[in-house]
């Protein structure tokens, strides 16, 4: 199991620097899920959560609004 996930994570950075995927490697959903990651813009190096603590304060303050 720590091959397949060393395998993974140098087939992740190759990816993420260099936009080269090796599909015939990767299980589909895990591809599906990189490419999903790549086009909304997210930052594979962000320290951060889901969302930082001023986006979480706004979208509780959106919801109090609606409720």
């Amino acid at each position: 199991m720590q091959g397949i996930a060393h395998n993974y994570w140098s087939i992740w950075k190759q990816y993420v620097l260099q936009g080269v995927m090796q599909e015939d490697v990767l299980p589909p959903a895990l591809m599906q899920s990189w490419r999903r990651c790549a086009a909304l813009g997210l930052d594979p190096y962000h320290d951060g959560g889901p969302a930082d603590d001023k986006d979480q304060g706004q979208a509780r303050h959106s919801v109090a609004m609606i409720a």
